[in-house]
């Protein structure tokens, strides 16, 4: 896979944190709830994820990131679009790279 990062990476998974991730695709018929994300790594560009499920290419999602070894006790929240998903077959899971999209702004929420 052609390598596309324009940013640096913190990988999670080597630094021995587990990082939960609900990954939400926006689909017709509802919210579909990945509940076995784990943050693979991440940059300011998007993220990468173990799921036990795959995720369609090019599909919108929608991101709660739980950082807790952060001060922030809020999860984080992001919405992105599918950049690829892998099987990693030794692991039994899948591998998904999201990159981030900005929200469209609806000003009935004002």
């Amino acid at each position: 896979m052609e390598e596309k990062r324009i940013c640096g990476l913190v990988n999670i998974s080597n630094l021995g944190k587990r990082v939960p991730c609900q990954v939400m695709s926006d689909k017709p018929q509802g919210m579909t709830l990945h509940k076995e994300a784990q943050v693979r790594d991440i940059c300011v560009g998007g993220l990468s994820l173990f799921l036990s499920e795959p995720l369609l290419k090019d599909d919108a999602v929608s991101l709660v990131i739980e950082f807790p070894f952060s001060v922030l006790r809020e999860p984080g929240s992001a919405t992105g679009r599918v950049a690829y998903c892998m099987k990693d077959a030794p692991n039994n899971r899948y591998i998904a790279g999201i990159a981030y999209t900005r929200r469209q702004h609806n000003p009935s929420l004002n």
